[in-house]
């Protein structure tokens, strides 16, 4: 079982609305809002459009693009994450198990969104190009990760992430749960990626403020550094 899986219920389970993990919840609460206002920005009219969920996770952000109209496709290397998508039925999602490589080579689709995965892939830009394969001319690739900011301000708290290993490699806590590796990158790096290697044109980059709605409900008793944005939002177009 891989570490996903093992926080798959506990924190990422986003079904029930009344009991929502504040690892989860940052998600929806701060970061689902701005992706959503990009999409509706680039796409208009009311045709079926194709989306791929990259690191669908538990289906949430899946449910809010079925939501919008698209036709979704959820993938995620964590089986228990899968499992958890599936049983929610949502309608206009299918869920695979896997990564990339479990799609088609033909498929294709108008837009693309990864919430809060590239951190966690060392090669991001092998798979932002596989990605980018996978989508149809004019369409809209969309990323969110952890803003560099927001994790040298937790790391000058001792919140949430650390350093360890040997030798000492990043990595971000989940409670007891677990403690997972992931990569810093600035935007930049990300910029070079998108822009210069795969040539796609610029049409967000976001860093959103904390929300009233977070800090009420899960920062406003914790060392959480709420003065710094929490995410990097970027969207790109092919």
């Amino acid at each position: 079982m891989n570490t996903w899986d093992t926080i798959a219920k506990n924190v990422f389970d986003t079904s029930n609305p009344g009991n929502i993990h504040a690892g989860a919840a940052d998600n929806i609460l701060i970061a689902h809002p701005v992706i959503r206002n990009i999409i509706a920005t680039h796409f208009s009219g009311d045709l079926e459009r194709q989306a791929l969920d990259f690191g669908a996770g538990t289906g949430g952000f899946t449910k809010e693009l079925c939501n919008l109209g698209f036709r979704v496709t959820g993938i995620d290397p964590s089986r228990e994450m899968i499992a958890i998508a599936q049983s929610r039925h949502i309608e206009g999602a299918s869920f695979l198990h896997g990564g990339i490589d479990c799609l088609g080579k033909a498929i294709r689709f108008d837009l693309i969104v990864a919430v809060m995965v590239f951190q966690f892939i060392e090669d991001a830009a092998s798979i932002l190009n596989r990605l980018h394969e996978h989508l149809n001319k004019d369409g809209l690739l969309i990323i969110a990760v952890h803003n560099s900011a927001y994790i040298n301000a937790c790391l000058t708290r001792n919140y949430k992430f650390k350093k360890e290993g040997s030798p000492l490699r990043l990595c971000i806590q989940f409670g007891n749960d677990a403690s997972i590796p992931l990569v810093d990158r600035a935007v930049k790096d990300y910029q070079f990626i998108f822009e210069d290697q795969l040539n796609m044109s610029r049409v967000a980059i976001a860093e959103p403020r904390f929300t009233a709605a977070y800090i009420d409900l899960y920062a406003k008793h914790t060392e959480e550094p709420t003065h710094v944005s929490k995410y990097l939002i970027m969207g790109y177009k092919k």
